[in-house]
């Protein structure tokens, strides 16, 4: 299989070329508009990949050419504006990002007969119910972001769409993922907060990747709701991840998002009904208990590697 990732230095991007190149007959062209190396996959890679430095917007004449003369079987758009106070601030942008440009990838797809998967989010939703949110429960985005994501959605039209929650190490030198601030913080024991009231359903974007590579194997069409089939505050998250590394965890204070003011706002109860995933691919999803564990042994991991270093 031939895929090719836009948004490949991201987090989830990273993921779907690793998890694409375990099976060495597989080849992956990743597309980013900054510079990335291979050699930050851990573990390294092993079949063939090859990355393209191309802002996908600006640069759309190029990246249609490529393209066309890549002929990938699959393309993934894992493309995101994902800070929402950016977003807030710059709307357009955010249109542009999440609204046009997977336009612009549906339709090239569509005429040139590649499949096309889009990546949305779980932020379309505002996080009033008090049920987990499955694919037919209506969205009502509260900022720019979820909004603009929404649209997206609309704008793949036919096509597969995928709404996750992720968690993950991406080991970027200046940008922390929630999970490796939490990992690092809970290992120094900082003092921080962590909210009671913000429940996700946060999947493992390796068991995130996979689930979406077999989705697009099934030839799967519309929305699914790809996560842990459970949900936990971040607060549970949190003691759980403790936990599991034999950490200490007297130091993390409980809070309640609706304590805070936050810009823009945000939904507080975000756990998604992956029946519909589980019903079409004929297996469970991982639980946020399979989620702890691969964090955890990809931190154990990470500090063995700094120690031999």
């Amino acid at each position: 299989m031939k895929l090719c990732i836009a948004g490949d230095s991201g987090l989830l991007g990273q993921a779907l070329v690793q998890e694409t190149l375990r099976n060495n007959a597989n080849e992956v062209m990743g597309v980013s508009s900054s510079a990335f190396s291979g050699n930050r996959f851990w573990p390294p890679l092993k079949g063939a990949y090859t990355h393209q430095k191309i802002d996908t917007l600006r640069d759309w004449p190029l990246f249609e050419e490529l393209i066309r003369e890549y002929r990938p079987d699959a393309l993934i758009n894992c493309v995101a504006l994902v800070d929402l106070a950016y977003c807030e601030r710059n709307p357009q942008a955010a249109q542009a990002m999440h609204v046009e440009l997977p336009g612009r990838l549906a339709r090239l797809c569509s005429l040139e007969g590649i499949d096309f998967i889009q990546i949305s989010s779980d932020q379309v939703f505002d996080g009033t119910q008090t049920r987990p949110y499955g694919e037919e429960d209506k969205p009502n985005p509260v900022n720019v972001y979820g909004k603009t994501k929404l649209e997206g959605e609309a704008a793949s039209a036919g096509r597969l769409v995928v709404r996750p929650n992720l968690v993950g190490f991406r080991d970027h030198p200046d940008e922390k993922t929630f999970a490796e601030w939490l990992c690092d913080a809970l290992y120094r024991r900082e003092a921080i907060t962590l909210f009671e009231d913000y429940v996700t359903s946060a999947m493992h974007v390796f068991d995130l990747s996979r689930c979406i590579l077999e989705l697009q194997k099934k030839k799967a069409k519309g929305i699914y709701h790809v996560a842990t089939r459970d949900a936990a505050s971040k607060y549970v998250f949190g003691e759980k991840m403790a936990q599991a590394l034999g950490l200490d965890f007297s130091q993390v204070k409980k809070g309640r998002m609706k304590d805070q003011s936050f810009y823009p706002v945000r939904p507080s109860y975000l756990a998604l009904d992956v029946s519909r995933a589980e019903n079409f691919l004929s297996h469970r999803l991982p639980t946020v208990d399979d989620t702890i564990v691969c964090l955890r042994d990809q931190f154990q991991l990470r500090m063995k590697e700094k120690q031999n270093a």
